[in-house]
């Protein structure tokens, strides 16, 4: 059975689709069978997909799902499947209870969140939606592109956790490598490896793998 994961936000520009496709580019360099499902009516990863495809030959699969009762069956079968060790769902920014199907059938959602009121408020909106589900998924928000001063860091990890919320040990830094990822579908650990942006990005891997179940996917030493 493949672990399911989702990234999901509802504000724009959290960077969900970039550490979306960085997380499958992880997962299939450490040798997972793995799928991104993009959910978002902006097709952002599959463009990254295509890109990849162009410039370097391959790409793991990368398909269209949409958010109703028919893609939650569809992301429930490719779990059950037994094809893929790792289902990732890049979900679309929106408040729909439409998206309840998807979210419940998740074994995890990170929410990538950036520091401010703005993303308190949608760090707050988005627990509200996640735990009134009728089967609420396990929720972790991702410290992403925050900046370094570390008051306004602990006031977000506060609220969060506050409002009973999850937080990633594993925070990403807005750097200039994650734009440069949607030039030719490169994760940032293949273009830049050992940068603090690939640091970053394995930590992260490396923590969800894990939560997830799929040590055998972890590289040695980590």
């Amino acid at each position: 059975m493949a672990a399911l994961l989702a990234f999901y936000s509802i504000k724009g520009g959290s960077g969900k689709t970039t550490l979306a496709f960085n997380m499958a580019e992880r997962a299939a360099s450490a040798g997972a069978r793995v799928i991104l499902l993009d959910c978002d009516y902006q097709e952002a990863s599959l463009s990254l997909a295509m890109a990849r495809q162009e410039f370097l030959g391959e790409c793991w699969p990368v398909r269209r799902c949409e958010v109703n009762l028919a893609g939650a069956g569809f992301v429930r079968s490719l779990s059950d499947g037994g094809r893929y060790d790792l289902v990732i769902c890049d979900l679309p920014r929106s408040r729909s209870m439409m998206l309840g199907g998807v979210l419940s059938a998740m074994d995890l959602v990170l929410a990538p969140v950036g520091v401010g009121a703005i993303n308190v408020v949608a760090a707050s909106g988005l627990l509200d939606l996640v735990q009134g589900l009728r089967a609420p998924a396990p929720t972790a928000f991702v410290l992403n592109g925050f900046p370094r001063g570390r008051p306004r860091v602990d006031a977000l990890i506060e609220e969060i956790e506050s409002r009973g919320g999850e937080v990633c040990p594993a925070a990403v830094q807005g750097r200039v490598a994650h734009l440069d990822m949607f030039y030719d579908g490169k994760g940032v650990c293949e273009k830049s490896p050992g940068s603090p942006a690939a640091l970053e990005m394995d930590g992260l891997w490396r923590w969800t793998a894990r939560r997830l179940g799929l040590d055998a996917f972890v590289p040695a030493g980590g």
